[in-house]
C-alpha cells in the first residue's frame, strides 16, 4: 500500500511540477516586463519634456507656468548630464524676479527657431512584447496601450511635419508658403499640448503600478 501511495504521490508531483514552477516564475516575469516597459516609457517621457520646451519656443508660448510644469515632471533622470544642465537652467530662470524673467522669456522667443527637426518616439520593446501584456490585469493593458496609441499619433504628426518642412524649401508661391508655415505652427502647438498629455499619462500609469 505504501508503495502504491508513493508511486501516486510521485506521479502527482511530476504532473504538478511544471504548474508550480510556472506559478513561481510568472510574478517574476511580470515584474521584469513591467520594469522594462516603464524604462522605455520613462525615456520617452524625458525626451518629450525636452520637445515640449522646444515646441513652446517655436510657438512663442514659453511662460512661467510651462517652465513650472516641466520642472514638476522632470525628476528621475539625473544621470543624463545634458538633461540635468537644462533643468538646472530652467530652475534658475524660475528663480529670477518677475520682470527679469519676462525679459528673458521675450529674448528666448525672439531667438526661437522658425522650424524644428523633430524625431519620432519608437517603442521597440513594447511593440515586441504586446502578447506578454496578457500577464497583466486588464486595466494595465488598457492604459499602456492607450499611451502607445497616443505616441503613435505624435509620431504621425512628426512625419507630417517633415513633409511641411520640405515644402518650405520648394519653389512655391508666397501664399502657399504662408499656408505651409501656418500648418507647421498649428502642428507644433498640437504636439506641445498632446506631448504634455502623454507625459502625464505615463506618470499616472507608473505611479499607480509602482
Amino acid at each position: 500500500m505504501d508503495t502504491i501511495v508513493g508511486v501516486i504521490l510521485g506521479w502527482l508531483l511530476a504532473l504538478l511540477s511544471p504548474v508550480i514552477v510556472e506559478a513561481i516564475k510568472r510574478p517574476r516575469a511580470k515584474r521584469d516586463l513591467e520594469r522594462a516597459f516603464f524604462s522605455e516609457l520613462l525615456e520617452i517621457k524625458f525626451r518629450m519634456l525636452g520637445s515640449v520646451f522646444q515646441l513652446a519656443r517655436a510657438t512663442r508660448s514659453v511662460d512661467r507656468l510651462l517652465l513650472q510644469w516641466i520642472v514638476a515632471h522632470s525628476d528621475g533622470h539625473e544621470s543624463d548630464s545634458v538633461y540635468t544642465e537644462t533643468m538646472t537652467s530652467i530652475k534658475q530662470v524660475l528663480g529670477k524676479p518677475e520682470q527679469e524673467m519676462s525679459i528673458y522669456l521675450k529674448v528666448l522667443g525672439d531667438k526661437a527657431p522658425s522650424s524644428l527637426s523633430l524625431k519620432t518616439y519608437p517603442t521597440p520593446f513594447l511593440d515586441s512584447h504586446i502578447p506578454s501584456l496578457s500577464l497583466f490585469e486588464s486595466e494595465f493593458q488598457q492604459k499602456i496601450m492607450d499611451v502607445k496609441s497616443r505616441i503613435n499619433m505624435i509620431n504621425q504628426e512628426v512625419e507630417q511635419n517633415r513633409m511641411y518642412l520640405q515644402l518650405t524649401f520648394q519653389p512655391i508661391s508666397q501664399e502657399n508658403h504662408a499656408t505651409v508655415s501656418g500648418n507647421l505652427d498649428s502642428s507644433y502647438l498640437f504636439q506641445r499640448n498632446f506631448s504634455k498629455d502623454i507625459v502625464e499619462r505615463i506618470e499616472q500609469l507608473m505611479n499607480k503600478h509602482a
